[in-house]
């Protein structure tokens, strides 16, 4: 008969202690790899997004110009956002272009809204509603992109594996405003 001395017990408990400590930062670093995953597409989408909206803002700006009205400052705000970077994966790059377009687009709705006589045409009411369904999927994507943020950054401070997290680069992470 096999006698189990105490020292054995201890080493059982500690190895039992260990593996779960293992399969819990290998726990936290597959969910932080996702959410860190599911970051990345969501800023492709953004991306896409605004890209579209930038080229829809530059023809806006074009049936004003064609239409007569002044765009004064507006129209180099326009030009900035044809070189803006829309394949950049750099979140600050994103939030950068965020800040061009929407400035670009409420100028030029401002300057919409002193002509009354753009509302009769057809092609600056076909942009505007079709910048409308960009806007409202952006404030879509947006969200999501927050709620995975709040994912991500809950993920990373899960205590006892913040070093782990850290030592494989994974860092806080701001979301949009």
């Amino acid at each position: 008969m096999m006698v189990v001395e105490p020292y054995q017990i201890i080493l059982l408990i500690f190895v039992f202690l260990a593996f779960a400590y293992v399969s819990l930062l290998l726990y936290v670093a597959s969910n932080v790899r996702e959410f860190s995953r599911r970051l990345k597409k969501k800023v492709r989408g953004l991306n896409v997004i605004m890209s579209e909206q930038a080229e829809l803002l530059v023809s806006l700006s074009s049936v004003y110009r064609n239409l007569g009205i002044n765009l004064g400052e507006v129209a180099s705000m326009v030009e900035e956002l044809e070189d803006c970077d829309f394949e950049s994966k750099n979140v600050e790059v994103v939030f950068a272009n965020v800040r061009k377009i929407k400035a670009a687009s409420s100028r030029l709705a401002f300057i919409a809204q002193s002509n009354p006589s753009l509302k009769e045409n057809q092609t600056y009411v076909s942009i505007v509603e079709t910048l409308a369904d960009l806007d409202r999927n952006h404030r879509q994507c947006v969200a999501l992109y927050n709620a995975d943020i709040a994912g991500f950054n809950y993920w990373i401070n899960v205590p006892t594996t913040r070093w782990f997290v850290w030592i494989i680069g994974f860092r806080k992470k701001e979301a949009f405003n």
